[in-house]
């Protein structure tokens, strides 16, 4: 995955000073941006998600835990927030936790 270059629009800070066109560029620019990096994020997600799931297959049966702790352990070590979607007991609402 390519990642585009960073747009050179002004920061959001500086909004009020921009032009109506240069304001429409600007969050044209942004957005482009965003979804590209949701995008990526996605992909990446996925392709983690088939990874571990080969992992899991060759560790057999009972032993994945393990093996994660061991060799993922920078990993784990390494966390950022996860976003977490979780369905609320009765309804048909899911909440978006930071766990």
């Amino acid at each position: 995955m390519t990642t585009p270059p960073v747009p050179t629009t002004p920061s959001a800070a500086a909004a009020s000073t921009l032009s109506d066109p240069d304001l429409i560029k600007s969050i044209n620019d942004k957005v482009r941006s965003m979804m590209h990096s949701y995008r990526s994020s996605v992909g990446y997600a996925i392709e983690v998600g088939e990874l571990l799931k080969e992992a899991k297959a060759r560790a057999g049966h009972g032993n994945f835990e393990s093996v994660a702790q061991r060799e993922l352990q920078s990993l784990l070590q390494h966390r950022s927030p996860i976003h977490e979607a979780r369905r609320q007991p009765g309804t048909n609402r899911s909440t978006i936790q930071i766990v």
